[in-house]
């Protein structure tokens, strides 16, 4: 069966210093959060809190790619799957100013 190429972008997070990784796939977004090879100072933590509480009730996983800890949602199908309307997905979900 063959899939889509993912597309891999970048995208500025209100307040977060570095910009930060976004896969779309086919029927998912992937975002990073942090970085999977450090122990997680209390910055990355609190990010990573923050994340956990806004998806709290929504389907979603993580997943360790390319030395970054990314969570996993649904990309609802028919939305325009333009970065700046994946980023917008991911501003509402996660409740973060998310830009591409």
């Amino acid at each position: 069966m063959a899939t889509a190429q993912a597309e891999r972008f970048r995208v500025r997070v209100g307040g977060w210093f570095n910009s930060r990784y976004v896969i779309l796939r086919e029927s998912e977004v992937a975002f990073e959060v942090a970085l999977a090879g450090c122990s997680h100072c209390d910055v990355c933590r609190s990010r990573i809190y923050r994340v956990d509480q806004a998806l709290q009730g929504l389907k979603h996983r993580t997943e360790y790619q390319d030395g970054g800890l990314y969570y996993v949602l649904p990309y609802p199908s028919g939305r325009p799957n333009t970065p700046e309307k994946v980023a917008e997905f991911l501003s509402e979900t996660l409740r973060l100013s998310i830009r591409a």
